[in-house]
């Protein structure tokens, strides 16, 4: 079973973010919604963020299928240099940057607050916006300083 799920961790990332932003989406009053369901704009803007979201997980799974990446648990040993591994953690770096380039110069955060997207006040997307990259590097650091065996 833990082979299983190590070899598709990568799928089951996905379905968990599409059951999030559409399965267990906010309810909000937003201007065109019907009864039945969202508005265009709101679908749309959670379109976009679902794409984004599955960039790293969709890579993931090129490494293990395409690049022989045996599971999961290989995405820990970056001692290693695989360049399939840290092709993940580029994707991983990349939308954390495009995250906060669209959150601070583009008016991200407005968006998702007014779309009710995600639950939180405005300031504390541009918070999320200007840590984001800084977490991402310091998680790869961290990566790179333990060494996790590697699990067959």
């Amino acid at each position: 079973m833990t082979k299983l799920i190590l070899e598709y961790f990568w799928v089951i990332c996905i379905g968990m973010t599409a059951i999030n932003l559409y399965v267990y989406r906010p309810r909000i009053a937003a201007p065109g919604a019907d009864e039945a369901g969202d508005s265009r704009e709101i679908q749309a803007a959670r379109h976009r963020v679902f794409v984004a979201m599955i960039v790293p997980w969709l890579v993931m799974g090129f490494a293990q299928l395409v690049g022989g990446v045996p599971n999961a648990w290989n995405f820990f040993r970056a001692r290693e240099l695989d360049p399939y591994v840290w092709s993940w953690y580029a994707s991983v770096f990349l939308m954390a940057c495009l995250f906060s380039y669209w959150v601070l110069a583009r008016g991200g955060a407005r968006e998702v607050v007014a779309l009710g997207l995600f639950q939180v006040p405005e300031k504390w997307v541009k918070v999320a916006a200007l840590v984001a990259p800084v977490f991402v590097v310091a998680w790869i650091g961290l990566v790179w300083a333990m060494d996790i065996p590697a699990l067959r």
